[in-house]
């Protein structure tokens, strides 16, 4: 049984979530708003499509997509994005729950603390605040904590769910089942059947659908990757988690702070615990995110932040465990030698863990006062825009399709191959602007900085400048890569 003040701990994760939920707001990122757009055409009867009528699987995480259109229907379609800020602040406290629940199950009380309480406090989410990751991470956390409790069915069921989210979600799926394997001596017959009930259905309905059974997003990520264009994936993760440790240029605006040391120190003593400690529960889920990481440098596609969001977890849980290791040594010294004192100890390890809380608690706090990001005000104003001064039937190029997309309406080209899947094989070659010379759409926006690189320099070439002329330009005050140039073709 629960003691009081478990009880009263897992209150207060309720509260610190649903305060941060309310305090973000509208804030999101890009990419989040494709998945939005998907969810409101198929709660206005367009179907599971991004651009109406043309038929391609290109959101990463189907079941969310659908949990959202449905709760969009019953809500109101224009509240799309508020459900998914609020599913984002829900998934982030049942994983902080789950996680101290299973702590608590393990009599590691200090662990369960220190790891939830990063998991809401920490800045590293809030750049993916709205998107299907947390939900994942949630899913995927019930799965082991149902399995570590003895079940076998519902670790197939929460992981089914885990894999329509995303298809990564297919890996703690595997480690789980493959222990069980290895403890039992036999098959999980009953769990088998309960996950390919859970996933066949949706799978089914794709391949008859769109002649898949998954998302083809992962083809696109990796022609990005072949392009040149982008940063491999550990190395990037890597120098974007350094960057709030030291100043890196390619992150300069991550908020920097020495006291993150501690974490990093933290997360090595119990990498060290769990070597002490080889059976230890935890061992099932680092074995999970080592898989999950060694996978997508395999799979060899870009970083993107929210790919790192099970690489933090595991480095909160890490920190965690560090905590609880440093905790019980210090209460077996303590009183037991001069130098350690029976509270002396303690009060000095809670000193050190406020001063480490501190600099993630100010950069939250900023974040959540802080007006919405520029680019998504810009993105947004620019679609807004076009929606009022285009035709129902134009369509538009960017190289930015989520919020600009979601705010047009109109049919969107997508020179990254995400939505329109015949510019993956270019993409590859490096060539971003073949879906413009292919499509010919009839607005394209240019930004005068931002990926000026890959597709800016469009407006020199010779076919451009015969077709286009610019019509238009949205500012964001403030902002160094405005005004966007909208160009309308002849």
């Amino acid at each position: 049984m629960l003691a009081r003040r478990d009880t009263l701990f897992l209150i207060l994760l309720a509260v610190i979530g649903l305060v941060i939920t309310v305090a973000i707001g509208k804030a999101s990122f890009d990419d989040a708003y494709i998945t939005f757009r998907y969810a409101r055409n198929i709660a206005l009867g367009n179907g599971f499509v991004y651009n109406p009528g043309e038929r391609y699987l290109g959101t990463t995480t189907p079941l969310f997509t659908l949990l959202l259109s449905g709760l969009g229907w019953l809500a109101g379609i224009n509240r799309i994005p508020d459900i998914a800020q609020c599913l984002s602040g829900l998934a982030l406290v049942i994983t902080a729950m789950t996680v101290y629940l299973t702590a608590w199950r393990e009599k590691q009380r200090v662990a369960g603390v220190i790891t939830a309480l990063l998991l809401l406090l920490n800045p590293f989410y809030l750049h993916v605040w709205g998107g299907e990751a947390f939900c994942m991470l949630a899913l995927i956390m019930l799965a082991f904590f149902f399995y570590q409790g003895g079940h076998t069915l519902l670790p197939a069921l929460f992981g089914g769910l885990a894999f329509l989210t995303r298809g990564e979600g297919i890996i703690p799926i595997v480690v789980i089942y493959s222990h069980y394997v290895m403890q039992r001596r036999r098959l999980p017959w009953g769990a088998m059947l309960a996950f390919i009930a859970t996933v066949a259905p949706l799978l089914l309905y794709f391949h008859l659908t769109f002649g898949m059974f998954l998302p083809g997003t992962l083809a696109a990520k990796t022609a990005q990757m072949q392009s040149g264009a982008f940063g491999p994936f550990f190395r990037t993760m890597a120098d974007w988690i350094r960057s709030y440790l030291m100043f890196s240029p390619a992150f300069s605006s991550s908020p920097r702070h020495a006291l993150y040391w501690l974490w990093i120190a933290a997360a090595l003593l119990g990498w060290t615990a769990l070597l002490w400690r080889p059976r230890t529960t935890w061992w099932l889920l680092v074995i999970w995110i080592a898989s999950y990481t060694a996978g997508y440098a395999f799979l060899n596609v870009p970083f993107y932040t929210w790919y790192a969001v099970p690489c933090l977890f595991g480095g909160f849980l890490l920190a965690g465990l560090g905590c609880q290791f440093a905790a019980d040594w210090i209460r077996k010294c303590s009183g037991a030698h001069w130098w350690c004192p029976p509270r002396l100890g303690f009060s000095s390890a809670l000193a050190l863990i406020t001063a480490a809380f501190l600099p993630m608690t100010v950069s939250l706090c900023h974040f959540v006062r802080a007006p919405v990001n520029p680019i998504q005000r810009l993105y947004v104003k620019t679609g807004r825009w076009l929606n009022g001064n285009t035709a129902a039937d134009a369509s538009i190029g960017f190289f930015e399709i989520g919020f600009m997309g979601y705010h047009t309406e109109r049919r969107m080209i997508d020179p990254m191959g995400l939505v329109q899947n015949d510019a993956i094989q270019h993409v590859k070659q490096g060539d971003f602007k073949w879906a413009y010379r292919h499509y010919r759409p009839d607005l394209i926006v240019i930004s005068p900085t931002r990926w000026h690189d890959r597709i800016g320099n469009i407006t020199n070439e010779p076919w451009f400048q015969t077709s286009y002329r610019k019509i238009a330009a949205i500012d964001e005050p403030g902002y160094r890569d405005a005004p966007l140039a909208i160009f309308k073709k002849q």
